[in-house]
């Protein structure tokens, strides 16, 4: 890493007192700390040391073979890889599949079903971005493993996430069939595809207005779905107790882990229509782990961090705020994509609704701090 300042040096190391009065020049010339530590700077040095526990440490050799890869070859491959790195045992590792996730998500790690999924129509990405991606979803695994090990958390953890998973498996059948005509799925459940058959029981008796039938079929559905997800999910966590062991809940993990868990429960960045909302992905405990997790795989890939990191961030969150106070700036509002403008918007949101619990500005970054990386 560059130090700024210290380069511009020009003396030598047999003069102590030439280099250190270099020295004291250079820094008084180069030096931007301010003379009192600010919340700000707290929050960025903590940032800064929470991230380079994420900076791993590859094989240039494993990384040549892995980038002479393509396609979907490249996708596999680089995740076993990093599961392999990450040491995280082969009977917990999720499985992984290429599949259409729509337009809006690139790649997803299913807390309820240990699962990740990448988007068939994004994987022509950069071979870096998918790496780190990669790496980012994985990070969302490793919490996850977190919450099952939680020694209270853990059997919550599996009654939610099977109540979830059984909510999603009716949502689903629900969206079939309002969305499909009588005709397409009498041809559907021709297939071997039972929840076909399902959607076509179900569909008749919404077509004779018979509701209470219907929802008493749809729960009696959720409730064997619950059940199944249940076991499952209670073999899972007792796989992973036997190769890693109970979290004790008073550990920072653990309370780490009730945090993401909370965030999880509540798909806190989710809006009604599915998409995400950028503030509230922004502001949270588990997005921001998982994106630096790949940010700092995809530092390495590139050869290592590039200049002063707290510096850059500095600089970062500069711009970020520029940015939002544009908002109020027609002109420049005019030269936004409207996506940009959404993004800032519900930046600005979300900020906004936190740091309004608290009187000043340095009290807000304190608790954000604690909050985001304690």
């Amino acid at each position: 890493m560059k130090i700024y300042g210290i380069n511009n040096i020009n003396t030598t190391f047999g003069n102590k007192t030439k280099l250190v009065t270099a020295i004291q020049n250079s820094a008084e010339k180069y030096s931007t700390a301010p003379r009192k530590v600010t919340a700000m700077d707290k929050y960025l040095f903590r940032g800064y040391t929470f991230s380079l526990s994420f900076l791993p440490k590859f094989n240039q050799k494993d990384i040549n073979r892995l980038f002479k890869l393509e396609g979907d070859e490249f996708i596999f491959e680089s995740y076993e890889f990093l599961i392999r790195h990450l040491r995280i045992p082969q009977s917990l590792r999720p499985p992984i599949e290429i599949k259409d996730l729509g337009e809006e998500i690139e790649m997803a790690y299913d807390y309820t079903r240990n699962k990740v999924e990448v988007n068939s129509d994004r994987k022509n990405n950069s071979k870096i971005y998918i790496f780190g991606s990669l790496r980012h979803e994985i990070q969302h695994f490793l919490q996850n493993i977190n919450i099952f090990r939680h020694e209270e958390l853990g059997n919550t953890a599996v009654e939610t996430y099977s109540q979830m998973s059984a909510n999603s498996i009716a949502e689903g059948l629900n969206e079939i069939i309002d969305n499909s005509e009588l005709e397409k799925l009498i041809k559907l459940a021709n297939t071997d595809e039972p929840r076909y058959q399902v959607c076509l029981a179900l569909k008749y008796l919404k077509e004779r207005n018979q509701m209470e039938e219907y929802q008493d079929v749809l729960n009696r559905i959720k409730d064997i779905c619950k059940k199944e997800s249940v076991k499952e999910l209670t073999k899972f966590r007792k796989r992973v107790i036997q190769e890693m062991g109970y979290l004790d809940k008073n550990s920072r993990d653990a309370k780490r882990a009730e945090k993401i868990f909370d965030e999880f429960k509540n798909n806190i960045y989710y809006k009604e229509d599915g998409t995400i909302h950028n503030g509230k992905y922004q502001y949270s405990v588990s997005e921001t782990e998982a994106l630096i997790a790949g940010e700092m795989t995809e530092a390495e890939i590139k050869g290592g961090l590039e200049g002063c990191f707290i510096r850059n961030n500095r600089l970062e969150s500069y711009k970020t705020s520029k940015k939002v106070s544009d908002l109020d700036n027609k002109e420049i509002l005019a030269q936004m994509s409207e996506e940009e403008k959404r993004e800032l918007k519900e930046f600005k949101e979300t900020r906004d609704e936190i740091a309004n619990k608290y009187n000043t500005e340095e009290e807000f970054i304190e608790n954000f701090t604690k909050y985001i990386y304690d």
